[in-house]
């Protein structure tokens, strides 16, 4: 499910030479030196993409047999409870007597969503909206599995479909707000939360998210504002308690972040966001060897956290273990080898060590990614004026 916000986003200066950028569900710092962390970024974004704004019940055609509504029963029976495949099955089957049932071809949808087959998923909500061109959970629901394979535009196009047809649908309202958030259209985003607040004015993710997105504007005080009022609500809320420290992270109020970190780490042990945002603080206050802890802990939890593996790689540039830094590296791009942070990471590594031609390498391959990579040009450049002797 779509749980993160964001793409790119400029933070504030935490120390003389570095600042925070988010990446959809981390930011990074960059270092003098052209290095990366990633920093976990409000990726808290509480709609649930795969049921919220659906609010279907059962209800079986009443001119099918009671085979057919018995099998559709079960179908949905086994879909709320996690059965994914035995629902696929029963709706199959019902399918297969009445190719036209709305309600399996909906929740045939769905439960392939829930499976993370969502370009399926797609062609089941396109057979009802055939069917039935108004229906609004088939285009919320469309919306939301474009959403999911990061088609944004085209989950917008559905969302307005279906806000056509309901105006005060709150669930699509969010998730377009989401999708708007994701192409970084963040004056729209706030819109359509305000457009949910209008209507249900104490709606805690709505405000959670609006807060998001204020930071997104560099609105930090007001951001800090709406987490505050959702906190005195639900304090124990383990995102919300996190996103109050990005926002104070965000404000240059480092110290405040560590202890909502720590809050949030204590409600959840297992929150890696929180971890790694301490551990990203600690090793700009050149706290190396606590934050490394922090995130060797993550790892412990999440062995394929990407982000945790290059910060450590990061860390252990820091103290000149230039190759324990590069097996960690190594391990984030054997995960992802888009992954940008790493990629630059390793190409300034292999430039310390004097490797200029693989610096090189490296620095084309995050230009290939990102042509107007900064980071990645200044290292091309040093690396070919090294080659060159100067």
């Amino acid at each position: 499910m779509l749980t993160t916000l964001g793409r790119e986003f400029l933070l504030s200066i935490l120390l003389s030479c570095i600042s925070f950028v988010s990446v959809y569900l981390g930011v990074c710092s960059v270092p003098c030196n052209g290095q990366y962390l990633a920093f976990a970024q409000g990726d808290n974004t509480t709609t649930d993409l795969s049921r919220s704004s659906n609010a279907s019940v059962i209800t079986v055609n009443q001119t099918t047999s009671d085979d057919v509504e018995k099998l559709y029963n079960e179908g949905y029976l086994m879909s709320n409870l996690g059965r994914y495949e035995d629902a696929l099955n029963y709706f199959d089957k019902v399918l297969k007597i009445d190719p036209h049932h709305l309600d399996s071809l909906y929740f045939k949808g769905l439960t392939l969503s829930d499976l993370g087959r969502d370009n399926e998923a797609i062609e089941y909500f396109d057979r009802l909206l055939v069917l039935k061109p108004d229906s609004l959970r088939a285009l919320s629901s469309k919306g939301n599995a474009l959403s999911e394979l990061g088609l944004y535009e085209e989950a917008i196009v559905n969302y307005d479909r279906a806000i056509a047809v309901d105006p005060k649908a709150i669930g699509v309202v969010h998730n377009k707000a989401f999708a708007l958030f994701n192409l970084g259209r963040y004056e729209e985003a706030l819109g359509n939360y305000n457009k949910v607040l209008s209507i249900e004015k104490n709606n805690l993710d709505a405000m959670n998210d609006k807060g998001n997105t204020l930071l997104r504007l560099h609105r930090n005080q007001e951001a800090l504002d709406y987490f505050d009022k959702i906190l005195a609500v639900e304090p124990n809320r383990v995102d919300f308690v996190y996103n109050k420290g990005l926002a104070l992270s965000s404000s240059g109020r480092y110290q405040e972040a560590l202890e909502y970190y720590d809050r949030a780490v204590a409600i959840d042990p297992n929150y890696t966001r929180a971890l790694n945002n301490k551990g990203f603080i600690l090793s700009n206050l050149v706290e190396y060897q606590e934050a490394l802890g922090y995130f060797n802990k993550i790892l412990v939890i999440d062995p394929n956290n990407v982000d945790a593996l290059n910060n450590k790689g990061y860390i252990l540039f820091k103290e000149g273990r230039y190759q324990e830094a590069l097996d960690n590296y190594d391990k984030a791009l054997a995960i992802n080898p888009y992954y940008v942070k790493a990629l630059n990471n390793k190409g300034y590594t292999l430039y310390d060590l004097g490797k200029y031609q693989e610096a090189i390498n490296y620095s084309d391959k995050v230009l290939a990614i990102d042509g107007h990579h900064g980071q990645a040009l200044d290292l091309k450049g040093k690396a070919l004026r090294a080659i060159d002797g100067e």
